[in-house]
């Protein structure tokens, strides 16, 4: 639906303006998936921007959620600069943390006029741990005979959301249902030192970090694993994109993962080659040279205990790659809908230029036979 998940950006835009403080100190510290957005920086990437100008079924899209906003008195410009989302792998909880700089009365304003206009909602004024929470709750709509969601949030297990005041500054949205627990898992304490710990960049437009962490103390049926946490070879691993460049169109994409030490990093960062050359052979199979190119633009190594992936791809790369990877998709002449299995050559060894290959036959190989 075209509203899935719309409402949140909406709680984005209000309660978001200035970042004033570390959103992970929000954060708590058995929270095992962490994602970090600057979301206004997003936004006005050159390439989001060239998108909106060569792609009409992007920029269709982006106008559709700029009229969206508007109809509920917002814009673009009222989207937060950065938002930290945060869950647990066994589904426990999950939260989105963001700078309040709207006045809590001008958010109880905006509930009553715009956002109840726009979507069927109800809201109540809870109270949860003595603390003001703002219930939000989807109303179900009649199709026929039929009761369906009304497209507030798009998700069946999201009907029911908190919205509250941490601080003047800092505000949560979370599951109605968990807002006590989140409220006391944070109080215990902050992800922030294992964040930091994790050496991912904190200042790209996107980053991921997950980190095994204890099972928690929801009913087993939720799907929690008791010897999952215990059995993963590392502390924690991470990724994080970013856009570098004059014009920052050139991709930069790290991977961190910190190992348990020394050794296991360096084999994990071994394996870690082999997989890569294994790939980009059977992923370029009829273009060895783009191959060899991708692997130049590619470092993969140990320090100390941790395994490093640095990525930097130009702007006439990645295009480069993009178009490879659509002549060779599903519904194109060349491609029979996945990679090969089996290398059709050797494989291409991390930063060692290779020559050019001669053009290959356009079809199938015998191994996709």
């Amino acid at each position: 639906m075209k509203k899935a998940g719309l409402f949140l950006i909406m709680c984005f835009g209000v309660l978001a303006n200035v970042p004033a403080v570390n959103l992970l100190d929000f954060v708590p510290d058995n929270a095992d998936l962490i994602l970090g957005l600057r979301v206004t920086d997003s936004l006005n990437l050159p390439l989001v921007k060239e998108m909106r100008q060569n792609d009409k079924e992007f920029a269709g899209k982006y106008t559709s959620f700029e009229k969206e906003l508007e109809k509920n008195g917002l814009s673009i410009k009222d989207m937060p600069p950065q938002a930290v989302i945060f869950g647990r792998q066994d589904r426990a909880y999950w939260g989105i943390i963001m700078d309040a700089t709207i006045p809590e009365a001008r958010f109880v304003e905006l509930l009553k006029t715009k956002l109840k206009s726009g979507y069927n909602i109800d809201y109540t004024v809870e109270k949860v741990n003595g603390q003001t929470v703002y219930c939000l709750e989807n109303k179900p709509v009649k199709v026929g005979e039929t009761l369906v969601d009304s497209g507030m949030l798009g998700q069946r297990d999201m009907k029911k959301v908190g919205v509250f005041y941490l601080n003047p500054d800092v505000a949560l949205i979370t599951d109605f249902q968990e807002a006590g627990r989140v409220m006391d898992e944070i109080k215990k304490g902050s992800c922030k030192q294992f964040v930091d710990n994790s050496g991912i960049n904190q200042q790209a437009i996107a980053w991921i970090v997950y980190h095994p962490s204890t099972p928690s103390a929801k009913p087993a049926n939720s799907g929690a694993n008791p010897e999952q946490a215990s059995a993963q070879p590392f502390n924690s691993m991470g990724m994080a994109l970013n856009f570098n460049g004059s014009e920052h169109k050139d991709i930069a994409l790290d991977a961190v993962i910190d190992c348990k030490n020394q050794n296991s990093a360096a084999m994990m960062a071994m394996q870690a080659q082999g997989m890569v050359m294994l790939g980009l052979s059977s992923a370029f199979k009829d273009n060895p040279a783009l191959a060899a190119d991708v692997g130049n633009a590619l470092k993969v190594q140990a320090d100390g205990s941790k395994v490093k992936a640095n990525l930097q791809m130009p702007e006439k790369l990645h295009k480069q790659v993009k178009d490879y990877l659509m002549s060779h998709g599903p519904d194109s002449p060349a491609g029979d809908g996945e990679f090969d299995a089996v290398p059709a050559s050797k494989p291409i060894p991390l930063n060692k230029a290779v020559p050019a290959a001669k053009p290959a036959v356009t079809g199938k190989s015998d191994s996709a036979q």
